[in-house]
């Protein structure tokens, strides 16, 4: 199920493995810190511990909505109170709510029928939660394919260079010298060639023309921000997702994206059932032939 052969990995790709490893922990650190910092001025909800108040909120929001129904009918049109008499036989819980049983009482006074506590428990766990995930996935994926269409479509941002600092001393120093500067700042100016990690915005991900795993996240800082810490805080930010929601959401995330990346297609593989967008499909858009394609 390998796409490419272990020679091919070796020759073709023009960052290593253990720069693509460094590069990743840093970016994961510094998404990590900022995520500490989000958490810390705006704080996080309770996990678990009010499932059963969330529902009750949801039971009276249902009650109230009934008490919108004769009024929102009525405005159609529709006689309520004799159609509520219809059916009083057929449906009690319909009639009441046709005739305007609830309207101008108290939430408290009624109690709450089996099917307005069972209605409020599909919509806590089930409706709302699907819709919520709906809108963070909607918006996510919107930001990344358009921000990632824009900066193949556009050299300027392919190749255009925010943060990129000049050629270090390294390549000018003195061999003496540049150990002494390599034991110090290993990761910066030995992996990277004389140069943070921070410049071309996306051409720097496509150093490596056989993906693999962990080189999914192989992004300058610049497109890690833009793409990655940016539209994830407000695809959750809109999407109102809980905390426990956020990590599902963040894990699938994760996963697909290193699954597209994996180099393996594999048949049972469930992340590759969702459609054509598999890791064959993206294998194709890291070939020199194909960058432009998909």
């Amino acid at each position: 199920y390998r796409l490419h052969t272990p020679a091919e990995f070796k020759q073709r790709n023009r960052v290593s493995a253990g720069q693509v490893f460094r590069a990743v922990v840093l970016q994961q650190i510094i998404q990590t810190c900022f995520g500490l910092v989000l958490g810390h001025f705006f704080g996080t909800g309770d996990v678990y511990g009010k499932e059963e108040y969330d529902i009750a909120v949801w039971t009276v929001r249902i009650r109230r909505a009934q008490q919108a129904v004769p009024a929102i009918l009525s405005v159609l049109g529709i006689d309520t109170k004799t159609l509520g008499q219809q059916l009083e036989g057929h449906s009690p819980s319909l009639s009441l709510i046709l005739r305007g049983y609830h309207s101008g009482m108290m939430i408290s006074h009624a109690p709450f029928s089996a099917w307005e506590i069972w209605m409020a428990k599909a919509i806590f766990w089930v409706l709302d939660p699907a819709a919520r995930f709906g809108i963070a996935i909607f918006f996510s994926d919107s930001w990344q394919y358009f921000w990632h269409r824009a900066m193949h479509a556009n050299q300027w941002m392919y190749r255009k260079d925010f943060f990129r600092f000049t050629p270090s001393p390294l390549l000018e120093c003195s061999s003496t010298a540049r150990s002494q500067t390599e034991s110090l700042f290993p990761l910066f100016l030995t992996d990277f060639g004389g140069y943070f990690p921070i410049g071309n915005i996306h051409a720097h991900h496509h150093r490596i023309y056989v993906p693999y795993a962990f080189g999914a996240f192989y992004n300058t800082l610049t497109e890690a921000f833009i793409l990655d810490t940016i539209g994830t805080t407000l695809s959750l930010m809109l999407s109102g997702l809980s905390t426990r929601q956020i990590i599902w959401f963040s894990t699938i995330s994760v996963m697909k994206g290193v699954d597209d990346h994996c180099g393996y297609r594999m048949p049972w593989d469930p992340l590759q059932w969702l459609g054509e967008q598999n890791t064959a499909f993206h294998d194709v858009h890291h070939q020199s032939w194909g960058i432009k394609v998909s």
